[in-house]
């Protein structure tokens, strides 16, 4: 669940950056701004540790084989 969590936070993160960056118009690009420096470095935590697709995918995973458990009367592990 965190992997989904970590994916959906960074994407939310880095369309928000570039957000800003496009409403500061010529001036979100400048060093001086750093806005433009800050929103690339932080792109970069979209795959840090995983490509966004896989994050989710592993998350989906979980989450479907734990449906599975529930339906099949198992226990279902990691969720509260």
């Amino acid at each position: 669940i965190s992997s989904g969590l970590k994916a959906l936070c960074t994407f939310d993160g880095a369309a928000g950056m570039e957000d800003c960056r496009k409403a500061c118009g010529g001036h979100g690009v400048l060093l001086a701004s750093g806005i433009g420096p800050m929103a690339l470095d932080y792109v970069t935590y979209n795959t840090a540790e995983g490509d966004m697709i896989l994050l989710m995918l592993q998350s989906a995973r979980f989450l479907l084989k734990m449906l599975g458990n529930a339906r099949g009367g198992q226990t279902v592990q990691g969720l509260a």
